[in-house]
């Protein structure tokens, strides 16, 4: 009998382990190389880009160094998820996720570029989502 009962224990932590890649894959991501600084709005090269959903992505500047990532269909229920962002500038650029909004359809990131002495600055980046 203990040996059955240590048996069928063993079974379901190995179920249990084989499970979790399924689990980890089923997460919610996407990444771009926004390479277009200047441009008002467009739509990163599909080369730089994925969005686990299929859902489209979306780059808006709103002035110099303010720009909004919108991943459509990476949303949630409710809001989560994390955001990275790098500057991919010539010089000492920096940009910063200021916040990003996942409970709904979409997953929307606001990102903000400086130069080393803070001025607002337009520069190509990278940025990762993760819902």
């Amino acid at each position: 009998m203990l040996f059955r009962t240590f048996t069928v224990r063993c079974l379901f932590a190995i179920l249990a382990a084989l499970a979790l890649p399924t689990l980890a894959s089923a997460q919610k991501s996407g990444y771009v190389w926004a390479d277009n600084p200047t441009s008002a709005s467009y739509t990163p090269s599909a080369s730089y880009s994925f969005n686990s959903s299929g859902g489209a992505i979306s780059i808006n500047r709103g002035g110099v160094g303010t720009y909004a990532v919108k991943f459509s269909g990476l949303g949630g229920p409710t809001a989560g998820g994390n955001v990275q962002v790098t500057a991919d500038g010539a010089g000492s650029e920096s940009c910063k996720v200021m916040n990003w909004s996942s409970g709904g359809p979409d997953f929307t990131a606001n990102v903000r570029c400086f130069t080393s002495s803070g001025v607002p600055v337009d520069t190509r980046y990278s940025i990762n989502v993760v819902w």
